[in-house]
């Protein structure tokens, strides 16, 4: 199965984004920072059968979320919230030009897709995590990651893939390769574009596609000049 996880920055780089996937070609894309009235669009040029698409936030008057992609048919499909900013789990305006809102206002959630090529059966999670200054890790992101990796631990072996907001080499970081073998090669300095991204010149491995032991990650491709953080490709098979 060919996998791409990228976080796409809304609607700011859909003339390098969509080219890119659509040459691609991949099984399953996993995309965060989605508006929902651009999934359609995705779906028509990723020639996808199927979709999951939940909001973490109303952006710009429009929701913005996460968003699955697969050329192959769910054989079953999920979506959980792991963190909500109120008892109502109600959606709330926020902007991401002033980050300190997301964390107070932005619901976490992931979605569950599992797929069957030749036989081999793949469970793949998608999420955005909580965002941190400087990428330090807080009280705050110490309890929702712990809320998220109690939630996914029923789902048994799976890829976990997305923008996790977590540096590697962090204590966090540390703690979710713990469970989940780390596939973004050792000599990537970054996943954020070092052009595209706000924060120009800063290097900080913090999206990433994590494995359970039975999954083999292999010929993983961290690119540049998408969007404001780099495409992850990669190719995955089940042990037998």
């Amino acid at each position: 199965m060919k996998l791409i996880t990228l976080n796409i920055e809304g609607d700011r780089h859909l003339e390098t984004v969509m080219p890119f996937l659509q040459n691609e070609n991949a099984d399953m894309v996993c995309l965060q920072e989605v508006f929902e009235d651009t999934v359609p669009r995705f779906r028509d040029t990723l020639h996808a059968t199927e979709s999951q698409y939940i909001p973490s936030s109303i952006y710009r008057g429009k929701k913005w979320g996460i968003a699955t992609f697969s050329k192959i048919p769910f054989q079953s499909k999920e979506q959980e919230l792991y963190f909500v900013p109120d008892a109502q789990h109600l959606l709330e305006w926020c902007d991401i030009e002033a980050p300190e809102q997301m964390n107070e206002k932005m619901r976490r959630a992931f979605t569950v897709a599992e797929i069957t090529i030749e036989g081999q059966s793949f469970t793949v999670i998608n999420t955005h995590f909580t965002w941190s200054t400087g990428g330090e890790n807080t009280p705050l992101q110490e309890r929702v990651l712990q809320v998220l990796m109690w939630k996914i631990q029923k789902y048994g072996e799976v890829l976990l893939c997305g923008d996790f907001n977590i540096p590697r080499g962090s204590r966090l970081r540390d703690r979710i390769a713990a469970t989940y073998h780390e596939n973004i090669p050792a000599d990537v300095e970054s996943t954020l574009d070092p052009h595209l991204h706000k924060a120009k010149g800063h290097k900080s491995v913090v999206d990433g596609i994590f494995s359970s032991p039975s999954y083999e990650v292999s010929e993983v491709r961290v690119v540049s000049g998408v969007s404001d953080h780099c495409a992850i490709v990669a190719t995955i098979s089940r042990h037998v």
